[in-house]
């Protein structure tokens, strides 16, 4: 499962882009998204040990921190997030890349525009990853080795314990 954090301040921006990233990935991947409504919830959340996306889809125009500040504390800190930047301004595409960030949109884009980048981001996901290949409830799950920690075994039940989750 893939977990997408969407950090955006403004409320109806904010559910508009969780509608696009859901119909975007449907048929593709199974996700999970979280929204945080500002740099302060998400900062919280990463306290709290409770900010686990793969992705997080960053505004940059926030209240303090703002997004380009929260990315490079989130970097400081040895976060393991992809980011991608999505915003109106162009000002901080270059200051982007000492962030690592994976993408930058620039507002107002298109469903295609973002589809375009989510793709390339699972498809390099997908072709850079060893992976252990399961069925988990008739679902297929991708998980990569790089981030498993340990195997557990009880009975006939095996337990695959990751830096994200634990799966049965």
């Amino acid at each position: 499962m893939l977990t997408i954090g969407i950090c955006e301040d403004n409320a109806s921006d904010r559910e508009h882009l969780q509608d696009m990233v859901s119909h975007i990935l449907f048929a593709r991947e199974d996700v999970y998204i979280k929204l945080y409504k500002d740099s302060q919830e998400l900062l919280s959340a990463l306290e709290q040990h409770q900010m686990d996306c793969n992705l997080l889809l960053l505004d940059i125009h926030m209240p303090k921190p703002n997004g380009m500040e929260l990315a490079h504390e989130l970097r400081r800190r040895q976060t393991d997030v992809d980011i991608i930047f999505i915003t109106h301004s162009q000002e901080h595409i270059f200051e982007g890349y000492t962030c690592k960030a994976f993408a930058y949109i620039l507002k107002p884009f298109t469903k295609e525009r973002l589809a375009e980048e989510l793709n390339r981001y699972l498809d390099e996901l997908e072709s850079t990853s060893e992976c252990l290949n399961i069925n988990v409830q008739g679902m297929k799950r991708r998980i990569a080795l790089s981030e498993i920690l340990y195997l557990e075994s009880a009975g006939r039940k095996v337990t695959i314990h990751t830096k994200r989750e634990d799966v049965e």
